[in-house]
């Protein structure tokens, strides 16, 4: 018996499936008496009711359905055959209704990914947000096989963060293509502007590449660690070099027109450049609360972010003192919220800073980045808001505002995957060294050494901030007393 075609409820061609088939589907209601159905070869149209014969024999249960066709997913859906007339397939049936249900599918598949991605790094816990099935199955038939659930989890984690720095970078790269061939083709331009426009932007273009085949390539691990450190070499050291040079070298001009392109130059140097070094703080940071998930029992990524945070919270104090001398209070007021966040990661050095379980460490990074969440996107807003008045004022375009933000994104998150596996690997050499200390003589003069500096307290973390805090009543008391009479014994 002849297959036939049918023509879905969107108005496009499905099949072919089999008679014995479109009965079950007819008795499970996925279509009806009235679908428009065609058989194979068939220059006509009609209905199930009109073309499908009866079922023979008395009525009873349906007989088993064949194996199911082919599922019709949106990375392959099949058309209609050559024998579906043209003339009863609807607009919009052919080739465009394909192309459209390829794009939907594309777009909901694209949309789960990010929300799936979206929670791993805001996670950013390799015990809660594990890779799928899908991906340990990828990682499995890699040229480097990934057996172990660890390095599955860690794999899929890096590509979603990969993705997100690969999709900002990109942003960044495309709001900058106009003003890029100003510069590299406006009138009165030097050549060696021209020259230096053009390779920022390449130097930009092409670290959002490196991202982007990095995060397609996630699951070649080998092959994604070198693409995300090129791709870093490329957003910061690329831009540095070019910087580095003074423009008056490259240059001929009297010393009045000399000033003022160099002028131009270092303002678009505070412009590339403070993004990326920006992103360096909560990269680091971001990539050593990760790793403590992974490996909690090791201290290492927790001193590394205890160094890092001091840092980055005095960058918000200078700010919030401009804010301040500005007068701007609600701008005051969202820099010092942010300012938060990193302190609350030096309070907390003392649970970061040691060997602790994996519940343990759950615990408290779980608190700590909720304290920290709540900072950053409340300071945030807040300076968003304020700054409105300021973007205004100073005629900044809305690509400018979307170029500094995105690739202020892309970069956090690319130091993050970058600064996670090269504090990784020093981790795992810092081990092996330590057991090498360990299992050599030095170990024993490194003792002695250490009992020694310790002896005279020259090698403990404080310097006695400790006592005077603690001690800090007892001098008031001894105060008081001096001043108002004599002291109790």
């Amino acid at each position: 018996m002849s297959d036939y075609y049918i023509l879905r409820a969107d108005r496009t061609p499905d099949g072919p499936f089999p008679v014995e088939l479109l009965r079950v589907m007819l008795s499970r209601g996925e279509i009806t008496p009235q679908t428009h159905c065609c058989q194979a070869g068939a220059t006509q149209w009609g209905t199930i009711a009109q073309l499908i014969p009866a079922a023979p024999g008395a009525a009873g249960a349906p007989p088993a359905p064949p194996p199911p066709p082919p599922i019709h997913g949106a990375y392959g859906a099949v058309g209609p055959a050559p024998g579906v007339p043209a003339a009863a397939t609807p607009a919009g049936a052919g080739f465009m209704g394909q192309f459209s249900k390829a794009l939907a599918g594309h777009g909901a598949e694209a949309a789960g990914l990010a929300q799936v991605f979206a929670r791993r790094i805001l996670a950013s816990n390799f015990t809660k947000e594990k890779a799928a099935e899908e991906e340990i199955a990828a990682l499995k038939s890699a040229s480097l096989p990934i057996e172990y659930p660890l390095g599955q989890n860690y794999a899929a984690w890096r590509r979603a963060v990969l993705w997100f720095s690969g999709v900002g970078l990109a942003l960044a790269s495309l709001s900058q293509v106009v003003d890029t061939l100003k510069g590299v083709f406006g009138e009165g331009t030097p050549f060696a502007v021209r020259v230096i426009v053009l390779l920022l932007f390449l130097f930009q273009a092409g670290a959002a590449a490196l991202a982007l085949w990095g995060a397609w390539r996630w699951s070649e691990v080998r092959e994604s660690r070198r693409c995300a450190r090129f791709a870093y070499f490329c957003q910061l050291l690329g831009p540095l070099l070019l910087f580095a040079i003074p423009i008056r070298w490259l240059v001929s001009g009297n010393p009045q027109e000399l000033m003022g392109i160099g002028a131009i130059f270092a303002a678009m140097a505070v412009v590339v450049l403070l993004p990326k070094i920006f992103g360096l703080f909560p990269g680091l940071m971001r990539a050593c609360l990760t790793l403590r998930t992974m490996v909690p029992e090791s201290p290492m990524p927790g001193w590394v972010c205890v160094i890092v945070a001091p840092l980055y919270s005095l960058f918000f104090a200078v700010v919030v003192i401009i804010a301040a001398q500005a007068g701007s209070f609600w701008l005051f007021l969202g820099f010092f919220i942010l300012l938060l966040a990193p302190l609350f990661v030096v309070a907390d050095a003392g649970n970061l800073c040691r060997p602790a379980g994996e519940e343990d460490m759950n615990r408290t990074l779980t608190a700590l980045r909720q304290r920290m969440f709540y900072a950053s996107v409340t300071g945030i807003v807040i300076v968003v808001i304020a700054s409105i008045p300021f973007i205004r004022q100073m005629s900044l375009s809305v690509m400018s505002v979307i170029t500094f933000l995105s690739s202020l994104v892309g970069n956090v998150f690319l130091v993050t995957v970058v600064a996670s596996d090269f504090l990784l690997g020093l981790m795992r050499r810092g081990f092996e060294q330590e057991e090498e200390l360990r299992a050599s003589p030095l170990h024993a003069v490194l003792q002695e050494r250490f009992a020694q500096l310790g002896n005279v307290r020259m090698a403990d973390l404080s310097a006695g901030e400790s006592m005077v805090i603690a001690n800090v009543g007892e001098l008031l008391r001894r105060a008081r007393g001096q001043s108002g009479g004599p002291s109790k014994p």
